[in-house]
């Protein structure tokens, strides 16, 4: 019987490194010399997200006057023609009310819920004009901004504490 027969030399697989390749190490390739850049890139996007965050936190109060005047030019071209006089004024105040107290901060995230949902639902139905209902009921929404943002009242100022030890004492009721 013949002798069995070698298996062929197989191909070089493309993941071997060559016997003349650099070693791997510090500056040399590989996975350690792409640490330093991707630390270097993580830490930038970072610096980035907290930059965001902090001019977020300075300007939201411009932001959200600035969402609210966008709101009410999207809404202007839709107001039906037979809306009448004292509606569109008191929808006007009630928009102005609604800038200028995110101006001054002056309104809750509630608040911003009932607007955001108000509005999305009168841009559902795409391009057509408002009803006279849905105009009063977005002012309406829109006049309780800053009644419902303002900040709770301060707290009752401390009551005068008494001088002398009888000042202290409660006056003597009379006997019935």
């Amino acid at each position: 019987m013949s002798e069995p027969t070698p298996p062929p030399p197989s191909s070089p697989s493309p993941f071997d490194r060559p016997a003349d390749a650099p070693p791997v190490g510090p500056g040399g390739g590989g996975a350690r010399s792409v640490r330093k850049p991707l630390l270097i890139g993580c830490g930038a996007l970072l610096v980035l997200v907290f930059a965001a965050f902090a001019l977020f936190v300075v300007y939201q109060n411009s932001i959200m006057a600035w969402v609210f005047e966008a709101m009410q030019m999207e809404l202007a071209p839709r107001l039906p023609e037979d809306l009448p006089p004292d509606v569109r004024d008191r929808y006007d105040h009630a928009f102005d009310l609604a800038i200028a107290a995110a101006h001054d901060g002056n309104y809750s995230p509630q608040d911003l819920q009932r607007v955001q949902r108000e509005f999305s639902r009168m841009v559902q139905d795409g391009g057509a004009k408002l009803s006279v209902e849905e105009v009063q009921r977005l002012t309406e929404v829109l006049e309780a901004v800053p009644a419902h943002g303002e900040a709770a009242a301060p707290p009752p100022e401390a009551e005068a504490v008494p001088k002398t030890p009888a000042e202290s004492q409660p006056a003597e009721q009379p006997e019935r």
